[in-house]
């Protein structure tokens, strides 16, 4: 795993950073409420991949993801809850070659142990604001 840094240069507080949701990320309440569920922001490897906003990211998202949903959550939000943020450094970080600019990998400091991490991604899960299902452009609701 590459080394990682907090690049609050490039990616102030107030940058908004958008995650690609896996199906069994999302859950529908008996109320009929679409939510994320706790692991939402939960990565295996201790990173978890989003994309910086940008010009033209939401149309390609789109088109590369039509039907998922989205988080959306601010670069200050993940810090306060314990996380830097930082660019990916190599290609194998991003095989999505026309996303490969935009992408940022959320990360705990070393030594942080499984239990905390998932206290982390449960933070901020909760201050993320849930977008979707992404639709084609032209496509009906």
């Amino acid at each position: 795993m590459p080394k990682r840094v907090d690049d609050r240069e490039n990616i102030p507080d107030g940058t908004f950073l958008f995650r690609i949701l896996r199906l069994d990320f999302i859950r529908t309440d008996e109320d009929g409420v679409t939510r994320m569920q706790g692991n939402a922001f939960l990565d295996g490897q201790f990173e978890t991949s989003c994309f910086i906003d940008s010009p033209g990211l939401w149309e390609m998202l789109q088109h590369l993801f039509p039907g998922s949903y989205v988080a959306k959550v601010s670069a200050g939000h993940v810090r306060a809850a314990g996380y830097m943020v930082g660019f990916a450094t190599t290609a194998e970080d991003c095989s999505l070659e026309p996303l490969r600019e935009q992408h940022v990998v959320l990360f705990p400091p070393a030594g942080v142990t499984n239990n905390e991490n998932k206290r982390r991604c449960d933070a901020i899960r909760k201050g993320a604001e849930l977008l979707g299902p992404l639709r084609l452009a032209g496509e009906n609701a």
